[in-house]
């Protein structure tokens, strides 16, 4: 794909950002598609999973504020909130000090479908980029940060 790429006439001065993203690209797909197979094995998506981690970090958040950490809309995570919470595993309970708001939290059925999840989520990702070694996992780690803090403008 990236040879194509290369080859099909990007300019010389695309060529390296060109291929970075293609390879960035696949990586995420191939690494998304087995995230997503063992979170199915818990019964879970990846976006249901995002939910209980952040609930699981910061228990009490109103689907505002969850929607901003997940940089999604607050009405995709309404229906996603509707779901967990229709599954048992995260509650909704009015915020004290706006009856108008919710905050989100989770159930203990919440609390143990995250806990079984989460450290084999971690081993997985783990074991995929264990091509890399430690030393250049943190280099990729400290290049990805800044080309996102430099999108994040």
């Amino acid at each position: 794909m990236v040879e194509t790429a290369i080859r099909s006439g990007i300019k010389r001065k695309h060529r390296a950002g060109v291929a970075s993203w293609l390879h960035l690209v696949r990586v995420h797909s191939r690494i998304a598609q087995q995230e997503r197979a063992l979170l199915a094995a818990y019964g879970l998506t990846v976006a249901q999973f995002d939910v209980l981690s952040h609930l699981a970090t910061v228990d009490g958040v109103s689907q505002t504020e969850l929607a901003s950490r997940l940089l999604v809309t607050k009405g995709n995570v309404g229906g996603l909130i509707d779901r967990l919470e229709r599954d048992g595993l995260v509650e909704r309970q009015h915020d004290p000090e706006d009856r108008r708001s919710y905050c989100l939290y989770l159930t203990d059925a919440g609390r143990q479908a995250f806990e079984a999840a989460a450290p084999e989520l971690e081993a997985l990702i783990s074991e995929q980029f264990a091509a890399l070694a430690p030393g250049e996992q943190r280099e990729f780690l400290r290049l990805l940060a800044r080309l996102d803090r430099s999108l994040g403008r």
